[in-house]
């Protein structure tokens, strides 16, 4: 079987299941059209609290919380009496102490802390600080991939002690397990599936089970089709950075547009990759959009100031007040940063925003709509109508 004719056949298929979906009502969240799927505080800590709580309103007391404690491997902790607290205060921020810990969950004088990241940035010294206000206590790190913190948060040579855990697997084993207790209760049961469907979607695993079956069978098909299946393994990354170029030159074309100077760094297989706005009259200040991971992963954007620029520490205090008005303010480390900020649904680029690439000038206009409101931020700080 061609390679082309394998292609058709996936997305014939996917193109199947995508109207079933459609008919089904599965595509409806609430969450996602309440715009709270990336809002670590107000949904996702908040949520899994309500679960975990044994008084909590689901009514199924300490039963949640004793399939969580058992996924993570926690013993002899009452689940009884335990209670449960998001966003709890320890104190006013300092280098080594104090913050907001999302999730605590206390029984006697055992404590289990979970640093809950779906977006945003480590803070520095974030997990020292928290592992430092408990005695007694267990520490995890929960990311949409369990990915580790970064030393900028646990600190050098600090003998912080955690476990990173994930929503791709740990969590949605557990509410998997919630679901199956659920099923008695059919609007607590309804209301999870809702919630596993965003964590889905947020960690890109849009395919059913049964979409699933049907394209590993064709692709285990025979000899050929597996074959044709490894080739395209082969050369996925080379598609993508493909397709990467192709953004390059959109981002070209915008700067035109714009009456900018562009620079790019952009590749797929290292961390750091970025591309930058400017105009001369900044006096070294730069619009930057980077990629903290490898693989297009954690991208942020915001403002630099180069090594040797002449911008005055006005005009640059002005840009960081504007800035903090409109965006969430992400830690900005010690690389020039004046500010930056997390872009929660361009975060992780998956596949379909190399399809809005690839096909059309939609990501291009999302970008351009972005540069032009940190063209307006620039413009207040010089305090002219125009830059």
């Amino acid at each position: 079987m061609e390679i082309k004719t394998l292609l058709a056949r996936v997305s014939d298929i996917k193109k199947c299941y995508e109207k079933i979906a459609e008919l089904s009502g599965e595509k409806y969240n609430v969450f996602v059209t309440l715009k709270m799927h990336a809002d670590e505080v107000k949904l996702h800590s908040a949520f899994l609290a309500s679960l975990l709580d044994p008084k909590g309103s689901h009514g199924q007391k300490d039963i949640f919380l004793k399939l969580f404690l058992d996924s993570l491997g926690v013993t002899e902790f009452d689940t009884s009496n335990a209670e449960v607290k998001i966003e709890e205060d320890v104190g006013k921020v300092t280098e080594d102490s104090g913050g907001r810990i999302d999730i605590v969950i206390s029984s006697g004088s055992r404590n289990i802390l979970i640093e809950n990241k779906i977006y945003a940035g480590d803070q520095s010294g974030q997990l020292m600080r928290y592992y430092k206000a408990y005695e007694n206590k267990e520490l995890f790190y929960l990311t949409l991939y369990g990915v580790d913190a970064s030393e900028n948060s646990v600190g050098k040579d600090s003998g912080v002690k955690y476990q990173p855990i994930s929503y791709v697997e740990d969590i949605l084993d557990w509410l998997n397990q919630c679901q199956k207790e659920s099923v008695n209760h059919p609007i607590l049961r309804e209301t999870i599936a809702q919630y596993i469907n965003l964590i889905k979607l947020l960690t890109n695993q849009t395919y059913s089970n049964e979409m699933k079956k049907e394209l590993i069978d064709i692709v285990t098909e025979n000899k050929e089709t597996l074959n044709g299946f490894f080739e395209l393994l082969s050369v996925s990354e080379s598609v993508l950075e493909s397709i990467l170029q192709k953004f390059v030159v959109q981002i070209s074309e915008i700067a035109q547009d714009l009456g900018l100077k562009y620079e790019e760094k952009l590749s797929i297989t290292k961390s750091y990759s970025n591309f930058r706005f400017y105009k001369e009259s900044w006096q070294g200040i730069r619009i930057l959009f980077e990629f903290g991971s490898k693989n297009t992963r954690n991208f942020y954007f915001g403002l630099v100031k180069q090594e040797n620029s002449e911008a005055s520490e006005d005009f640059v205090a002005k840009i960081l007040t504007t800035f903090g008005r409109k965006y969430t303010l992400r830690a900005s480390g010690n690389s020039g940063w004046i500010c930056r900020a997390d872009w929660p649904k361009y975060r992780d680029w998956n596949y379909d925003v190399y399809l809005k690439i690839q096909t059309g000038v939609e990501m291009k206009e999302i970008l351009k709509q972005k540069i032009q409101e940190l063209l307006e931020i620039i413009e207040i700080a010089q305090g002219n109508e125009s830059t």
